[in-house]
């Protein structure tokens, strides 16, 4: 019983065995495995008021393992800890460059300029060469910040600019990029909007 199968006759099996301590144990562990095979970005937090089980929470890299009788300031700490660590999954971002696979924080790209084929991303310590076009890289930012296309060849994290003028915008480590007639009014209206919103 301890190889729970999820799908028809296996966590109903395991209850009708009898709603045990044990059997709960068993059946709790056995979702937590499931949980964890979403990946690394699924929060998982056990409740229990026996600690003897502490040991799958550590197998499946569980947040934290609250004992009862649980305080309320417990929960909302926890709470914090996920809203954390979401908010620090969704600004890193896995790039492939001239030299490899690197990790970046999103939120430290200023703008992308298309350079042939490729492009570079312009961040506040540093300058990437990316061995993709600048659509894929918007795609690949995209969930990851508020990117958008100024110009046909220039993509801008709005977050990141200063100010923007009729022809070129200004960014937050003082350099320009050009901001085309066409896509003017989007940027800043999507400018607008951040702000408005308390970005």
């Amino acid at each position: 019983m301890s190889n729970i199968k999820f799908g028809t006759g296996g966590w109903r099996a395991v209850i009708g065995d009898g709603f045990t301590k044990a059997n709960v144990q068993l059946l709790t562990a056995a979702l937590a495995r499931k949980l964890r095979e979403k990946g690394k970005n699924v929060n998982i937090i056990f409740t229990t008021g026996v600690a003897d089980y502490m040991q799958e929470g550590f197998e499946v890299e569980a947040l934290h393992y609250l004992l009862k009788p649980i305080k309320r300031e417990k929960v909302w700490e926890c709470l914090e800890k996920c809203v954390a660590r979401k908010a620090e999954d969704t600004r890193s971002i896995l790039l492939p460059t001239e030299e490899g696979l690197i990790k970046t924080d999103a939120e430290g790209i200023l703008y992308g300029e298309a350079v042939g084929h490729y492009c570079e991303l312009v961040c506040l310590t540093e300058t990437l060469s990316l061995k993709l076009g600048i659509r894929e890289a918007a795609q690949r930012l995209e969930g990851h910040g508020d990117f958008l296309f100024c110009h046909r060849s220039y993509l801008v994290n709005l977050r990141r600019i200063a100010k923007i003028g009729k022809q070129d915008i200004l960014m937050d480590n003082g350099g320009t990029v050009p901001v085309s007639r066409r896509m003017y009014g989007a940027v800043n209206e999507a400018f607008m909007k951040l702000f408005r919103r308390g970005g």
